[in-house]
């Protein structure tokens, strides 16, 4: 759900379905979904970004999600 609101610029219903989540509940494929999400969000937020160290902030953040997925370093 939060992934299908960020696809329709619906940015803080995303982060708050997002932070409602209880990850230490979620198994690999969950956290998976988890991150995926959130990187999808930081990276639609980013690029409607007018003030570019708000657009840094945000790209950055999706790298960082981006990266943790590559590494599995979220795997239980």
């Amino acid at each position: 759900m939060a992934r299908q609101c960020s696809n329709a610029g619906m940015f803080m219903e995303s982060n708050d379905i997002l932070h409602q989540v209880d990850k230490s509940k979620l198994d690999r494929e969950g956290l998976t979904e988890y991150y995926d999400a959130a990187m999808h969000l930081c990276g639609e937020a980013a690029a409607y970004m007018l003030i570019p160290s708000e657009r840094d902030y945000y790209y950055a953040e999706r790298d960082h999600y981006r990266d943790s997925l590559l590494a599995g370093a979220f795997c239980p």
